[in-house]
């Protein structure tokens, strides 16, 4: 998982591996919360466009599809 991503959504930054936000006005709950909608939003996109790209493989390799 590429914990800069999901960082910067929530006002943060890093690197890859490693990241950080400093989140004012949430207590720990909350922002144990808001982290763990920002992972499942993440997987989500991430799970879309890994289908999205298996979908287009599919495609291109059909000699069925007419690509003109």
């Amino acid at each position: 998982i590429n914990v800069q991503l999901i960082l910067e959504k929530m006002g943060g930054g890093g690197h890859i591996t490693l990241a950080g936000a400093q989140l004012e006005g949430f207590s720990l709950e909350d922002a144990k919360d808001e982290l763990v909608i920002r992972i499942n939003d993440f997987r989500t996109g991430c799970e879309f466009v890994s289908f999205f790209w298996r979908y287009m493989k599919i495609v291109f390799q059909n000699p069925l599809i007419n690509r003109s």
